[in-house]
């Protein structure tokens, strides 16, 4: 949690994009089909804009959230990422 108490608002108009009515509170990004190995990067479109207050974020991504791909392996679809701003 931020020193303000949380994540900065996103405008809705700049979030539309990325909205999901079954993540309802989350921002969602569709991704392509990857073969093995590949990889995939997404800058969003809203973060340059985000004023961020001092404080420690903490950031889960996931893929196949809704568990819709059968994979061999479902325990890597979790990815935590930290943003620490002085």
């Amino acid at each position: 949690v931020g020193g303000g108490g949380g994540c900065p608002e996103i405008p809705a108009t700049a979030s539309a994009p990325y909205h999901d009515p079954m993540f309802p509170d989350n921002v969602t990004i569709n991704v392509p089909g990857l073969a093995p190995g590949a990889s995939f990067s997404h800058t969003l479109a809203f973060w340059g804009a985000m004023k961020w207050t001092t404080g420690t974020y903490s950031f889960v991504g996931k893929a196949d959230a809704a568990n819709t791909v059968a994979e061999s392996n479902e325990g890597n679809n979790v990815a935590n990422s930290t943003l620490v701003v002085p």
